[in-house]
C-alpha cells in the first residue's frame, strides 16, 4: 500500500535545510581535497594519504615484476620513499592478492594523478549507482556529499570501491538478474569481511544462481591472482595478516579509527577477551536479524539496507572509510520510506548516520567513544521494526511489487 505524503505532518528536516546540509558537509572534503593536491603537486604527500601510497607502491612493484615481494615491508617502504622522502612510514600490504589485480595499473600514472583517478573514478560511479536507488532531484546533493566521505579521501582507501561492488550486487539482484549480481559479489573477495554476509543472504532467499555464480567467480578470481602474482600468493597473504591479529589485539592498529563493537570496548579499557565474547554475541544477533528479515521477504529495499549495518556488527576489523557503505543502507530505507511513509525518529535518525563522515572520527579520538557500532544497531533495529511493520502491506502486493522491483 502506498503512502500518500500529503497525509504527513510537517517534518523539520526540509528539503531546504537537508540540501544546505549537504552543501555544508560537502565543503570539508573539497578543501581537504584541493590541499592533499596541492601538497602532492609539490612532490609531498599530503596528511593521511599513506593508504594509497601502499596501493602505488604495491602496483610499482608489480609493474616490475615483483608482485609476490608486495608482503615484504622494507621493500614496500623502499618504493615508498620513492614517491616522496616524507612517506618513512608505510602501513603494511594486508590485502589478498585478488585487490592487487584491480590496482595493477595504478603505477603507470605518477602517484598525484594515480590518486585523483582513482578516488574520482569510484566516488563518480558511487554516487551514479545511489542515483538509481534515489534518482529524485532532492537526493543528489546529499549523495555527493555523502560520496565525497572525507575518511576516505584522506586516506586514499578503497572504500568507495568496494562499495560500488556491493551496491551493484544488490541492484542487480532486485532486478532478478543473479548471475551479474553472484559476479560482483565474487569480486567483493578483495575484502572478505564486508561479503560475510552476502551467503546467509542469498541462501535465506534461495537465489541459488546468484550463490554458484559468486562461488564461481571467487575462486576463478584467487586462481587467477595467484597464478598471476606468483606461486605462493595467499600464504604471504595469511602470514601478512598474523600481524594485523596481533595488532587488532594490542591496539597497533588504533582502535579510535575502527567502526566495530570489538574496538569500541576496548577504547572503554574492556579485557580483551571480554570484548571479543560481547562483539561476538552482537555479530550473532545481527546475523539472526539479517536473516530472518531475508527469510521473510519484505520489499527488497529492506532486505538491501539490513546487509550493511550487519555486516558491520560483524567484522571485528573495520576503519571509519569502510562507513561509507552506510550510504547503501540510507538511500534504501528512503527508498523504502517514500513509498510506505516514514516513522517517528526514522529521517533523524538516518541524518545522524548520515553526518558519520563528519563526526565519528573526531568523537572517538577526542571522547573514546565509538558511535559507530551504537549507530548500527540503531539502524538495524529500525530495519526490523520496518519488516514487521510493512510486511503485511508487501504480502498484499506481491505481484505489483514483483513487476516494480524484479523486473528483468
Amino acid at each position: 500500500m502506498q503512502h500518500d505524503p500529503s497525509q504527513s505532518p510537517p517534518h523539520w528536516l526540509t528539503k531546504e535545510r537537508l540540501r544546505l546540509y549537504a552543501w555544508a558537509a560537502l565543503a570539508v572534503p573539497l578543501v581537504a581535497l584541493l590541499r592533499i593536491y596541492y601538497f602532492a603537486a609539490q612532490g609531498k604527500l599530503a596528511p593521511g594519504g599513506y593508504d594509497f601510497g601502499v596501493f602505488w607502491s604495491v602496483s610499482s612493484l608489480a609493474l616490475h615484476g615483483h608482485a609476490i615481494d608486495s608482503y615484504t615491508y622494507k621493500t614496500m617502504l623502499k618504493v615508498a620513499v620513492g614517491i616522496s622522502p616524507d612517506m618513512t612510514v608505510l602501513g603494511p600490504w594486508l590485502y589478498p592478492p585478488t585487490f592487487l589485480l584491480m590496482i595493477w595499473p595504478l603505477a603507470l600514472l605518477p602517484f598525484p594523478f594515480a590518486y585523483i583517478v582513482f578516488e574520482g573514478l569510484t566516488t563518480l560511479v558511487l554516487v551514479l549507482l545511489l542515483r538509481r536507488v534515489l534518482p529524485m532531484t532532492e537526493a543528489f546533493w546529499p549523495i555527493v556529499a555523502f560520496c565525497c566521505f572525507l575518511p576516505n579521501l584522506m586516506h586514499g582507501q578503497n572504500g568507495a570501491l568496494t562499495a560500488c561492488l556491493g551496491l551493484a550486487a544488490l541492484l542487480l539482484l532486485s532486478r532478478n538478474r543473479q548471475i551479474l549480481g553472484g559476479v560482483c559479489i565474487g569480486l567483493l573477495s578483495i575484502k572478505p569481511q564486508l561479503a560475510i554476509l552476502f551467503p546467509i543472504a542469498l541462501l535465506c532467499a534461495r537465489m541459488w544462481p546468484a550463490i554458484l555464480s559468486a562461488a564461481l567467480t571467487t575462486v576463478v578470481f584467487a586462481a587467477v591472482a595467484e597464478w598471476i602474482v606468483g606461486p605462493g600468493a595467499f600464504a604471504a597473504f595469511v602470514h601478512a595478516n598474523g600481524f594485523a591479529r596481533q595488532a587488532l589485539v594490542d591496539g597497533s592498529f588504533p582502535w579510535w579509527q575502527m567502526t566495530t563493537v570489538y574496538a569500541t570496548l576496548r577504547l572503554l579499557h574492556v579485557p580483551f577477551a571480554v570484548a571479543l565474547v560481547a562483539h561476538g554475541a552482537v555479530a550473532l544477533a545481527a546475523t539472526a536479524a539479517t536473516g530472518w528479515i531475508w527469510l521473510r521477504r519484505p520489499p527488497f529495499a529492506l532486505r538491501a539496507a539490513a546487509l550493511v549495518p550487519a555486516t558491520f556488527l560483524i567484522s571485528p576489523y573495520l576503519y571509519i572509510y569502510d562507513a561509507i557503505w552506510l550510504s547503501i543502507p540510507i538511500a534504501f530505507t528512503v527508498q523504502h520510506a517514500l513509498q510506505y511513509g516514514w516513522r517517528r525518529g526514522e529521517r533523524t535518525l538516518l541524518l545522524i548516520v548520515w553526518l558519520i563522515p563528519v563526526s565519528a572520527e573526531s568523537i572517538a579520538q577526542y571522547v573514546h567513544v565509538g558511535i559507530g557500532p551504537v549507530l548500527c544497531i540503531a539502524l538495524l533495529v529500525l530495519l526490523v521494526m520496518r519488516t514487521l511493520r510493512d510486511g503485511s502491506a508487501w504480502n498484499e502486493n506481491t505481484k505489483i511489487f514483483h513487476e516494480k522491483v524484479y523486473r528483468s
